[in-house]
C-alpha cells in the first residue's frame, strides 16, 4: 500500500486531464485502506481486551447509580476511567479517540455519582412533591415551597458537570418562570422542603 501510494502520487504529478483525476480518486482511496490497516495493526488484543474491561466497569457503575448506591458507583465509574486511560495508550486511530471521549465521560459520571445526585435526587423528589400538591397549597405558601425546591436546584448546579448540570440548571429556571418572583435562597432543616396541605381544620 505504501509503494501504491507513492505510484498514485506520481500519476498526480504527472498526468493531466482525465487520467489525473482518476490518480487522485486512487490515491485517496489507497489512503483511506492504508489508514485502515495502520489502524487495525495498532488495535490488537490488548486494546480490545482493556476496552471491554472498561465496558464492563461503565455497566457495573450505571447498575449502581440506578439502585442509588451512589458511592460505589463513583468507584466503579473512577475504575472505568482508569481502563480508559489505559485503551487510549493501547488502542490505535478511531480506538483512541473513543477511549479518549469514554474516558472524559466516565471522569463526568464519577463526579456526579459522588457529588451531583445525592443533591440532584431529592431536588427531582422534591420537586415531584411540589407539583403533586401546588393546587391544595395557599399562594404564599406555593411562593416559599417553589423557592425551596429551586434552592434545592440551584445547589445541585454547583455540584454537577455535563448534561445533569444543564438539567439542573433548566429546572431551577423553569420554577422561577413559573413563580415569577426573584429567586431566594431558602431551605429548611434536613434540605428538602416540606410540604403542608391544609384540609379544614386539620395539617398533613
Amino acid at each position: 500500500l505504501d509503494r501504491a501510494l507513492d505510484h498514485w502520487r506520481l500519476a498526480v504529478a504527472t498526468c493531466e486531464g482525465r487520467p489525473r483525476e482518476r490518480a487522485r480518486r486512487n490515491l485517496a482511496d489507497t489512503q483511506r485502506l492504508r489508514d485502515e490497516v495502520s489502524e487495525q495493526q495498532g488495535s490488537g488484543e490488548a486494546c480490545r481486551s482493556t476496552q471491554r474491561n472498561a465496558g464492563s466497569y461503565q455497566d457495573l457503575a450505571r447498575q449502581a447509580m440506578g439502585e442509588r448506591r451512589f458511592t460505589e458507583a463513583a468507584l466503579l465509574f473512577r475504575k472505568a476511567e482508569g481502563q480508559w486511560d489505559l485503551a487510549a495508550e493501547r488502542c490505535a486511530g478511531s480506538g483512541r479517540e473513543q477511549a479518549l471521549q469514554r474516558r472524559e465521560q466516565s471522569e463526568i459520571d464519577g463526579h456526579n455519582a459522588e457529588f451531583c445526585a445525592p443533591r440532584f435526587d431529592p431536588a427531582r423528589e422534591a420537586t415531584q412533591k411540589l407539583r403533586a400538591s401546588a393546587a391544595a397549597l395557599a399562594p404564599t405558601e406555593r411562593q416559599r415551597q417553589s423557592q425551596v425546591v429551586e434552592t434545592l436546584w440551584r445547589d445541585a448546579i454547583g455540584q454537577c458537570k455535563g448534561s445533569a448540570q444543564d438539567l439542573a440548571r433548566t429546572q431551577a429556571d423553569t420554577l422561577a418562570r413559573e413563580r415569577g418572583t426573584a429567586w431566594v435562597p431558602t431551605r429548611v432543616a434536613g434540605g428538602a422542603p416540606v410540604v403542608t396541605v391544609k384540609i379544614g381544620r386539620a395539617h398533613v
